[in-house]
């Protein structure tokens, strides 16, 4: 469980990742968090947890653990191209993060070419087990 206490004043998870923002909106790290706890509001507007892994991919669009939660809550606009739950699960796994999440996103459509390589639905399904 997050958060702390500060000067005699708890904070909870969410919280200490908006002050994380305030101070440094540009930490991607922050952003994921905030987004794994459902959102928040960041220098007054509200970002829901779609919103702040859209965030991580603005800033660093080479956040492989950022893709997959992107994959997760059904894709989305990154720098103006429109990705599928699949591509960002492609993303993922392009990007050398072995998820098993993704692996089994795949598994759960046709399967996908990593890198250049086929794996098919089943594949995918055994290497979401490794």
């Amino acid at each position: 469980e997050g958060g702390g206490e500060v000067g005699g004043k708890s904070y909870s998870e969410q919280a200490c990742y908006v002050k994380a923002l305030a101070l440094d909106p540009k930490n991607t790290s922050a952003w994921s968090s905030l987004g794994d706890t459902g959102g928040g509001r960041v220098d007054g507007q509200n970002y829901n947890s779609k919103e702040c892994y859209l965030m991580v991919l603005t800033l660093d669009a080479t956040t492989a653990s950022a893709w997959c939660k992107l994959g997760s809550v059904g894709g989305g606009k990154v720098a103006g191209q429109e990705y599928s739950e699949r591509d960002c699960y492609i993303a993922t796994l392009e990007l050398g993060l072995d998820c098993g999440k993704a692996w089994f996103g795949l598994a759960a459509g046709d399967g996908g070419q990593i890198n250049g390589e086929s794996y098919s639905r089943i594949q995918c399904y055994f290497k979401g087990l490794e």
